[in-house]
């Protein structure tokens, strides 16, 4: 089940007292219509009635799903000790067999938590996807040694398959996509299995930084 509280705030813009729906953890089984909002980026807003301005808000939050085995927690500017905790806290349960193989992940803001839901639902795997940024964004800056994107994200639509160079815009002006290479992907999982690079059973940070430290 979703687990929800309301706490009590202040409107940035014009000091008025706002309610807060906190969204403590999400079961995206049970509660569909509210992963349909994260994948919209609406969850975490909430509207001033006095002068609507809408706030983003990023807290801890759990997102639950059985069907795909994904438990992913959201935690903005998380540390090490908290990853650790959480780990802690799986050790001291009796985990049913059926959950050994979820994917448990920590995430640090709303987007990295959309892209996970994105690349596990397209049945694909977050370690060779996080490769790929990196070699993507090696060839990209062998041209512009300039480019500085804030983040690389995995999405698709009805086109395909895509990596957005957040921050970052082409010769037209626009927002910066590269293709998804479906053979790079292949070839990098393919390495990943043969490391044995794929046990699940405790949350773990897949991310830039993890990429840079494997290749290291």
């Amino acid at each position: 089940m979703s687990i929800t509280r309301n706490v009590n705030g202040k409107c940035p813009k014009c000091n008025s007292d706002i309610n807060i729906k906190i969204w403590d953890s999400v079961n995206a089984v049970y509660h569909p219509e509210e992963k349909e909002k994260i994948m919209k980026s609406e969850l975490f807003k909430v509207k001033c009635d006095n002068c609507g301005s809408e706030i983003a808000l990023e807290y801890p939050c759990r997102y639950q799903d059985t069907d795909n085995h994904i438990m992913i927690y959201l935690i903005p500017d998380f540390s090490e000790d908290q990853v650790k905790e959480l780990n802690d806290d799986l050790e001291n349960v009796n985990m049913p067999q059926m959950m050994e193989d979820n994917k448990f992940r920590v995430v640090s803001n709303c987007d990295e938590l959309i892209e996970k839901i994105l690349i596990f639902e397209s049945e694909k795997r977050d370690r060779p996807i996080e490769l790929c940024k990196r070699k993507v964004f090696k060839d990209i800056k062998a041209d512009n040694a300039e480019i500085s994107p804030v983040s690389i994200l995995y999405n698709h639509n009805t086109e395909g398959e895509y990596f957005s160079f957040i921050g970052c815009k082409d010769d037209k002006g626009e927002a910066l996509i590269v293709p998804f290479d479906k053979e790079l992907y292949k070839s990098l999982d393919i390495e990943l299995v043969n490391r044995d690079a794929y046990k699940e059973g405790m949350y773990e940070v897949i991310d830039g930084r993890w990429a840079a430290t494997l290749m290291k």
